[in-house]
């Protein structure tokens, strides 16, 4: 539930509450509801302690949102501020020691360097503060994966193709160009390409164990997207062909045995629900662990031991967190209510877990859950507090 739905259920709530007598009160219009801000994406930190969020702003002057980093955590009083150069700040995940985020950023060029074109690129900023840094050459970048030992991010790139519509996902050019593989090292921000994939990669994870790459690449709207391997050590790709329908969303297992993805078996129907499925990276063989759930899967993170994946799930107006234990395909309640959660994320403990909770009369929230008890970090919600 984002910006539309939301102005629309609460401007019916606030008619509907609205006082027969003429007692006062501010209505809530248009305007009040876009300039609104709230979180967007969530992660939580590697120990527990903090989260990372975006924060969703209207720039009324320019006509557009922008989005910045900021950091909230149960020690501290308001959250803090991190990243506010111009353009959206989006996708922050932590550096696997806690010392750094990376994000990506469509930030004006000026602020990177003289002659660059505009575009999305990816930086990093010191947790404690400070002056976010520019570690891709070039812009386009689409997706990004933290390497195990915290110096090294490996991102997937689409290079510039003005004679077709690549970006478009309701058409797709035959000759369009190859997505692209690349790693930069830190804190220098040297970076080299890797490999040239498929093209329009919708996807992709890096195994911090088995030194692959696991990624999703449409072949058209009508066939789907299907899952490659590549090895960065041979440099080989491999196709999981025996795979039926659509997959997307690959995520490696804490051993980068298993891949776990979201599958669609009829990806020719728009509306068609997706399940979870867990692929053994070796042998291919496919598990489908949400059938029975009969409730659409949007997200999905492995637990740290590797046996359950906790997934978000959509029921008529509310979604919810299941975790789903991948021998015996039980189901178990994690975060339950009415209200959608979102960017649900675990800490390093597997105990811990943040994610981004809103409902009808509350805005998009930061919370923080250990052994089932909640505690919310922000209270965006008080703007609401003179349309009440």
């Amino acid at each position: 539930m984002r910006i539309g739905t939301v102005l629309v259920v609460w401007l019916v709530l606030w008619w509907g509450q609205w006082p027969a007598s003429g007692q006062a009160q501010t209505p809530l219009n248009s305007r009040d509801a876009v300039a609104l801000s709230y979180p967007e994406e969530a992660t939580i930190s590697p120990g527990g302690d903090a989260v990372v969020f975006t924060l969703r702003q209207a720039d009324f002057g320019a006509q557009r949102f922008t989005s910045h980093l900021w950091l909230a955590g149960p020690a501290q009083e308001a959250p803090r501020q991190l990243t506010a150069a111009d353009g959206r700040d989006w996708a922050p995940s932590w550096s696997p020691d806690a010392q750094f985020i990376a994000f990506l950023s469509d930030r004006s060029p000026a602020t990177v360097g003289a002659g660059l074109a505009p575009g999305v690129r990816l930086w990093v900023i010191p947790t404690a503060g400070g002056e976010a840094s520019c570690v891709s050459d070039s812009g386009n970048v689409l997706a990004y994966r933290w390497a195990k030992d915290g110096k090294r991010l490996y991102y997937l790139r689409r290079p510039c193709s003005g004679a077709s519509s690549h970006s478009d996902p309701w058409q797709f050019a035959a000759t369009a160009p190859a997505d692209e593989l690349w790693v930069t090292t830190l804190p220098e921000g040297r970076a080299q390409r890797v490999a040239t994939l498929q093209p329009d990669v919708t996807g992709f994870d890096l195994s911090q164990e088995t030194q692959q790459v696991a990624y999703c690449a449409r072949g058209g709207v009508q066939a789907g997207s299907t899952l490659y391997l590549y090895d960065l050590e041979t440099g080989q790709t491999s196709h999981f062909s025996n795979i039926p329908g659509s997959v997307s969303a690959p995520l490696f297992s804490p051993d980068g045995l298993s891949i776990a993805c979201l599958a669609r078996p009829r990806p020719e129907i728009l509306c068609s629900q997706p399940e979870l499925a867990v692929i053994d990276a070796i042998t291919g063989r496919v598990s489908t662990l949400t059938g029975r759930l009969d409730l659409a899967v949007d997200a999905h993170v492995w637990a740290r031991d590797g046996k359950s994946l906790y997934v978000t799930v959509a029921g008529g107006t509310s979604t919810y967190v299941y975790q789903v234990f991948t021998a015996t395909r039980r189901i178990v309640d994690v975060v339950r209510g009415s209200g959608v959660v979102s960017s649900f994320t675990l800490a390093a403990d597997g105990l811990t877990c943040a994610y981004i909770r809103e409902d009808a009369r509350t805005l998009p929230e930061i919370y923080l859950q250990r052994e089932g008890k909640a505690q919310k970090l922000t209270d965006f919600s008080a703007q609401l507090a003179p349309f009440s």
